[in-house]
């Protein structure tokens, strides 16, 4: 990884550990689900309102925009986005230099 063998570079990312900017808001939507459990829902999902905020600014202020992202995009981009930062934990892991 090269970030491991070059640790200067690590001031490019976000936060010093995040590769995209959404990935530090999704990381933090699952841990507000996992921490607020079964007994806060709700607490749970409104954890991931910064990383759907982060989104909806892309996808326009109008109402149709926002419609449109919620419907198509959203579960890709979940999708995605988790994938990348499993993909790049499991290099962390290998490389000994935590980057998701």
């Amino acid at each position: 990884m090269v970030v491991a063998r070059h640790p200067e570079l690590r001031g490019a990312l976000s936060l010093r550990v995040f590769l995209l900017r959404s990935h530090a808001w999704l990381a933090i939507g699952l841990a507000g689900y996992l921490v607020a459990g079964r007994r806060h829902r709700v607490l749970g999902l409104l954890s991931f309102a910064p990383y759907v905020h982060h989104h909806l600014e892309d996808a326009g202020a109008s109402p149709v925009g926002m419609l449109r992202w919620s419907v198509l995009s959203a579960p890709r981009a979940v999708m995605v986005h988790g994938a990348e930062m499993a993909s790049s934990l499991v290099s962390s892991i290998r490389h000994r230099s935590l980057v998701l």
